[in-house]
């Protein structure tokens, strides 16, 4: 989508085709002043190898490097989509003993170890990274940095124990954010879980502090709906964890197969920091218009020997 700053200059678009009728008419007269000059059986004689519409290509290429010099001064701006310059990721990953179903293999936590390594390898050199587990308490096993080495060393050392304290994950990792001085980058949270939380603090009032913080979160919730027959661990609670992301405006996936949590983590790792801005684009159609007039001339010099 483009718009432009003065689009008041945009009606001098509307010579355009003012300026196509006059060079229509004055064609039209000079082909009737051939014509009377010369006879039709004489005309090969007179003009050998008319150019045809090779004398057309010059005037129509001025023509769309006055448009494209139009648009230009109307001075356009386009959504341009790209990276933020800086930004911190806080990995958040649920480490309850409802982790270790096989419903993904190898289990839930290896497969989420696995991706989350993945995401780590992808994401850019230049975003910070964080790690924070949470069972029944949350524990902040790394602060955001550059430094991947530590943070998958960290992710390796995953341990299950009991509880699932969703709420206090998503406080720990907003409280490393505040450990990253008085201008923080603007951070995410990729939440994990099977979604059932069990004791600590509300998650949907850590979901609205991290809103109010400018944080977003994204939640993913992994396992396989049927997970609970036959005894087998508790199927995820999707409403909780969709519940979250939307409080903060982040997006809420789901994976019951470790290749989906890879790729889900992928497409993370290379959108979570987008940004749609509003660009200036002029020089874009200066330069096409100074291209359409060194075409003119070009094609008349080439051919005619001579300037329009």
């Amino acid at each position: 989508m483009v718009n432009f700053e003065t689009p008041v200059l945009l009606w001098g678009l509307a010579a355009l085709p003012v300026a196509l009728v006059l060079y229509w008419l004055f064609e039209r007269r000079r082909s009737s002043k051939a014509a009377a000059f010369a006879s039709a059986a004489m005309m090969p004689n007179v003009v050998p190898s008319p150019p045809r519409w090779r004398r057309h290509v010059p005037i129509g290429l001025y023509l769309l490097a006055g448009a494209a010099m139009l648009l230009a001064l109307a001075r356009p701006h386009a959504e341009v989509t790209g990276l933020r310059d800086r930004g911190a990721v806080s990995l958040v990953i649920d480490t309850s003993k409802s982790m270790r179903g096989t419903d993904v293999p190898p289990t839930r936590l290896g497969a989420a170890q696995a991706a989350a390594g993945s995401f780590l390898t992808r994401l850019p050199d230049r975003f910070d990274v964080g790690l924070v587990a949470f069972d029944r308490e949350a524990r902040l096993l790394s602060l955001p940095t550059k430094d991947r080495t530590s943070v998958r060393r960290a992710l390796n050392d995953l341990e299950l124990h009991v509880g699932t304290a969703i709420g206090d994950g998503i406080n720990k990792a907003l409280e490393a954010r505040r450990g990253l001085g008085e201008d923080p980058p603007p951070m995410a949270i990729v939440l994990l879980s099977d979604g059932n939380n069990t004791t600590g603090a509300d998650p949907a009032g850590a979901a609205r502090a991290a809103a109010d913080a400018g944080v977003t979160v994204h939640t993913i919730v992994l396992g396989d709906q049927g997970a609970g027959a036959g005894g087998g661990p508790e199927p995820p609670d999707e409403g909780a964890l969709r519940a979250l992301s939307e409080e903060s405006g982040g997006r809420f996936l789901s994976a019951s197969s470790s290749e989906g949590l890879e790729t889900i983590y992928g497409e993370l790792a290379t959108s979570i920091f987008e940004v749609t801005e509003l660009q200036e684009v002029t020089n874009a159609f200066a330069g096409a218009a100074a291209l359409l007039l060194v075409a003119g001339a070009g094609s008349s010099l080439a051919w005619f020997n001579r300037f329009p």
